[in-house]
């Protein structure tokens, strides 16, 4: 599909959907509907698909396709950006009273970034130099 559009979306979706996020990552496309298959609601938007939950989703083409053994790398171009505005605080970062973003750790597994996990705003990287 992405081969012969020469276009994909890179769609976030919340912690809920962690389960969808798995089973997209371990499924090929080229032999199954994952949206159909899995009950993902999705619209096409400009010739680019985007799933209704996404709070942020991302328009890409192609730029090259590296083959990697059993699957390709796909590298793209961002080309439009769609985002839920209420997922989103004044200076851009996520609402996290509002959203639990989903974050994979390895074999399978997530943690959910919320307003529980603790936030650092670093506005001197190089600050542990100076003590």
């Amino acid at each position: 599909m992405v081969k012969k559009s020469n276009r994909f979306t890179i769609n976030f979706l919340p912690f809920d959907d962690a389960g969808f996020i798995q089973y997209s990552g371990t499924v090929s496309g080229a032999e199954v509907d994952k949206t159909q298959t899995y009950g993902q609601p999705w619209r096409m938007e400009e010739d680019y698909p985007l799933l209704e939950r996404a709070y942020l989703a991302y328009e890409c083409r192609v730029h090259q396709i590296v083959p990697t053994g059993d699957h390709d790398w796909v590298i793209g171009n961002i080309e439009g950006c769609h985002y839920k505005e209420e997922k989103f605080l004044e200076n851009g970062l996520p609402n996290f009273e509002d959203l639990n973003i989903p974050l994979y750790l390895g074999r399978s597994s997530y943690v959910s970034l919320n307003d529980e996990v603790e936030i650092k705003e670093v506005k001197d990287p190089l600050s542990f130099k100076k003590s």
